[in-house]
């Protein structure tokens, strides 16, 4: 089944029509757009794109499929570039960044069976302590 609510031939919605008119795009012209404009190659031009995404998206196709779109004219860009390229390219920021993600995690709270199995060996710690005294 066919979206009805799109524009006869021209595969996307009136608000997508409204985001390219206001200077945003899906990622794959996005990131062309702004790896012409910085100088830098599309991988890192992608990165930042979606580093700097703020959620807008827009139904396109045949389908009324969820696109992504990216502000290409976003004065952020450059700084997000420049700090990608001194991280040591697209590659190793991602890499620092999940990396980072994952140390964000120790502060979460254990399930409740890990907390438990913990309390559990604490507890046999400080009796063998005790034993010890």
């Amino acid at each position: 089944m066919t979206a009805t609510y799109f524009r006869r031939g021209l595969g996307r919605s009136v608000n997508a029509q409204l985001a390219e008119i206001n200077g945003k795009q899906p990622l794959t012209r996005a990131k062309r757009a702004v790896a012409e404009w910085l100088g830098c190659s599309q991988a890192t031009a992608a990165v930042a794109l979606k580093l700097l995404h703020g959620g807008e998206w827009h139904h396109v196709g045949k389908y009324a499929t969820a696109c992504d779109y990216y502000d290409c004219e976003d004065e952020r860009l450059p700084g997000a570039v420049a700090h990608i390229l001194v991280c040591g390219g697209p590659s190793k920021f991602t890499l620092r960044r999940e990396k980072l993600r994952e140390k964000r995690l120790v502060n979460v709270p254990l399930p409740r069976h890990r907390e438990e199995g913990r309390i559990l060996r604490l507890a046999e710690y400080r009796r063998q302590m005790d034993c010890r005294s």
